[in-house]
């Protein structure tokens, strides 16, 4: 019988400017999911998005499980670019040394951009904009 192991990247940078990078964790929690599979893995048929995280992945399960492979890099396992989607509903945030100086005057950051995320996301969700990279209607 056939086997599909789905495997999420590691955990990513916590910078929102460059999120697109596993952190120091991430890097640790692949090598451990590594060392769990290697009595398991035969050298499987992989396929990877081609954000810099998944990539990042794939290449320490490669290296630690010692493989010689081509993994199969498809856009359409990526992530939705979340970047873009506030952008569009906060659009003085498309330039990301804007966004960083709006974040460096909040007291509680993480917070005001959660907020703020969650607000684009319905805007996104509800087909109200057109100008996001991608439509959720596609996703």
């Amino acid at each position: 019988m056939t086997q599909v192991t789905l495997v999420r990247h590691g955990q990513a940078n916590s910078n929102l400017l460059d999120y697109d990078q596993l952190s120091p964790l991430g890097q640790q929690q692949m090598r451990c999911l590594a060392d769990f599979y290697r009595v398991h893995w035969a050298n499987p048929a992989r396929h990877s998005g081609t954000l810099q995280r998944l990539l990042q992945s794939d290449a320490a399960l490669t290296e630690i499980l010692g493989e010689s492979h081509t993994t199969q890099s498809n856009p359409a396992w990526n992530e939705f670019d979340f970047l873009d989607i506030v952008s569009q509903y906060r659009p003085e945030w498309q330039d990301p040394e804007s966004l960083k100086y709006s974040m460096a005057n909040e007291p509680d950051a993480r917070r005001v951009f959660l907020r703020e995320f969650r607000k684009a996301l319905g805007v996104w969700m509800s087909a109200e904009t057109t100008e996001a990279k991608e439509n959720y209607k596609e996703t």
